[in-house]
Formats: structure tokens, sequence, C-alpha cells
């Protein structure tokens, strides 16, 4: 029985974490436990890659295949997966059904795959580096006026900051019977713009917003 296991989120299975520079180097790990004959890193980057990972080390029974890959040289979205074949069959391992990385789900056919962002270093901005990016749903914020603004038909305006929000849909149709507000907006923002600076943010990442 062959068992697999390579979590995204942790540099013991790739490095580095997150986004990489086109043209770098990323490690990658890869769990085995079993038999096995052959282990190999799938990667599409436009272009199918199969590159063939060696053993690492052996921890508590368990291989470690890793490969050191080469990043395309032009800004994209990598794609990638692993695969192990015995003599009785071939199993894969790919990202979970959520699509969240971190660890993910043996599978028998070709498995969602694991996702890595390729940019170009030299378009990142230089105030961008050591910053801190607070992302706000501007809704449910901060609504600093007391009675509610103009809201589009069919909403509903909740006047407790607390409660969940409602989503419901019509039975037959499918359509959304109402789309509920909280009241936050720009003017909120602007009003908590000296608690961000004293939080330490430096940029501000608005999602979504509703005009």
């Amino acid at each position: 029985m062959i068992s697999l296991m390579h979590d995204s989120h942790d540099k013991m299975f790739k490095e580095p974490f997150g986004a990489v520079p086109v043209g770098s180097k990323v490690y990658f790990s890869l769990a085995v436990r079993g038999d096995v004959d052959y282990v190999a890193l799938r990667i599409w980057d436009g272009q199918e890659r199969l590159i063939q990972m060696q053993p690492e080390r052996v921890e508590n029974g368990k291989s470690f295949y890793s490969v050191h890959a080469d990043m395309p040289p032009e800004p994209c979205l990598l794609w990638y997966y692993f695969l192990a074949r015995s003599k009785q069959r071939t199993v894969y391992y790919g990202n979970n059904q959520e699509l969240l990385g971190g660890y993910g789900h043996m599978y028998d056919k070709e498995p969602p795959s694991y996702q890595i962002t390729v940019y170009k270093a030299e378009n990142i901005p230089s105030w961008l580096y050591g910053g801190m990016i607070y992302q706000i749903f501007p809704d449910r914020f901060y609504n600093p006026h007391p009675a509610p603004l103009s809201a589009k038909p069919d909403s509903l305006w909740h006047d407790d900051w607390y409660r969940e929000p409602l989503y419901a849909r019509d039975r037959e149709t499918g359509e959304i019977l109402a789309y509920d507000f909280f009241g936050g907006n720009l003017d909120g923002i602007t009003a908590k713009l000296d608690y961000l600076k004293d939080f330490g943010v430096t940029l501000i990442y608005l999602n979504p917003l509703f005009l």
C-alpha cells in the first residue's frame, strides 16, 4: 500500500513559501510510505514538465523524495502535483477539494493542482517592501452614520452590526431574495485611518466595493 503526503504551506515540503520570482529554483518534497519505483513532480506552466524526484532521507518509516525545480523565465501561474508509481499501480497527490493549498489528498487519477504565482521581481514597487497590507471588506468594517444610506432595491439593511449575514435564494428560480448590507463605507474607512496607521498598516486593499 502506498501513502503520500505534501503540505504546500510547510517549508519542509516547499520552499520558498508563496509567490516566487522568475528564473528562481523551488524546493519540492513528497513523503512516501510504501514501495515505489518512480516518483515525479508534474509541472504545468504553459507546457508540461515531468521531473523525476530522488530519495533524500527516511524519517519515521517515510521516505522523502525531493527535487529543486527551475521556475519559468516569464511571469505565469504554475500548477503542480505529484505521482508515484509501483509495479501494481500509479497514485497521485494534489491539492485538496477546497483548492486552499496546504495538505492535499491522494487520488487514483489526475488530481487538482497546487498553484504558484511566478512574478518579475523588478515589478514590485520599492514602497511595498517591509509594509503591511490590510484587506478591508468596506460594508463590514465601520459604519459612521446612525441612519442607513440609500441602497439598491430589494436590499436588507441590518440594524444590528453583529447579526449574521443573510443569504437566501428562491427555491424555484434560484434568484437571490435580498441583498443585505451593514452600512460600512468609505467614510468609515477614512474615519479609521489613524487607527490603521497606529496598527502599522501601510497599504489598504478594499474588496469588494458596492456602488
